[in-house]
């Protein structure tokens, strides 16, 4: 394994930059929804957006391989015009099939919560299976960040920001007042640990003794110190030990 690089894609990467993409993230909820769970149909997307659309792709490479991509998107490009949308119609018709009408709901429910100051999206971000754990994608991360800091622009860093698990303190009433009030034990599943961190703490105010539980796969125990090897559910678990995770 040699020193990895990071460099905008050139067109001709744009497809394989799409392949390793899609082979990475097909198993997540959001895109087992949009595409039905059919690689070659994200593959298909992902081509368009990385070839048509606004943003700037990177890849990391191990000297001649690819090893990870990502693409960043600068605000106020990040969410296309109507007449832009219409413009990438036909083609996204072909690669989606039936699934379009998913894939436009998604991005409109996204669209309604996307910031009006001047910021970047880091989406996808994706590290070949079978290289993750190597620390590839957190130099790409430290790249996104020098990037968004030549512009002013702040970047979230989900895995070390405690300020977002305010964000889900209205869950936690909402399963505390649907409950009755009755809850012995929380149980989640941890990524970037803010949802727990924030549901725990707000219920923890209404019952100080309740047992707090996070779950990650098996045969990658992050958090109790084990191996890091890949989930085989891509959708649970993570294999950053997240600063938001306060115990």
């Amino acid at each position: 394994m040699g020193k990895v690089t990071i460099n905008t894609a050139l067109p001709d990467d744009l497809s394989a930059a799409a392949v390793l993409t899609s082979r990475a993230m097909i198993g997540l909820p959001e895109n087992a929804v949009v595409f039905q769970g059919k690689q070659q149909r994200m593959e298909a997307a992902l081509r368009i957006a990385y070839k048509k659309m606004p943003g700037q792709v990177l890849l990391a490479k191990d000297e001649s391989e690819i090893v990870g991509v990502m693409r960043l998107v600068e605000w106020p490009h990040c969410k296309l015009a109507p007449s832009k949308m219409i413009k990438f119609l036909p083609s996204m018709l072909i690669a989606l099939k039936g699934t379009l009408p998913r894939a436009m709901k998604f991005q409109q429910i996204w669209g309604r919560h996307d910031p009006k100051e001047h910021h970047w999206h880091l989406d996808p971000l994706a590290v070949l299976p079978e290289r993750r754990g190597q620390g590839i994608g957190t130099t790409m991360i430290a790249k996104a960040k020098e990037l968004s800091a030549s512009t002013n622009s702040f970047f979230a860093d989900q895995f070390n920001n405690p300020d977002a698990a305010s964000g889900y303190e209205s869950m936690a009433e909402e399963i505390w007042d649907q409950s009755g009030q009755k809850i012995d034990a929380f149980v989640q599943s941890v990524g970037t640990a803010q949802c727990i961190t924030g549901v725990a703490g707000a219920l923890r105010e209404r019952n100080s003794r309740m047992h707090i539980v996070a779950v990650e796969p098996g045969e990658s125990p992050v958090l109790t110190g084990g191996g890091t090897r890949p989930p085989q559910d891509r959708r649970r678990g993570t294999r950053i030990h997240s600063a938001n995770l306060d115990g």
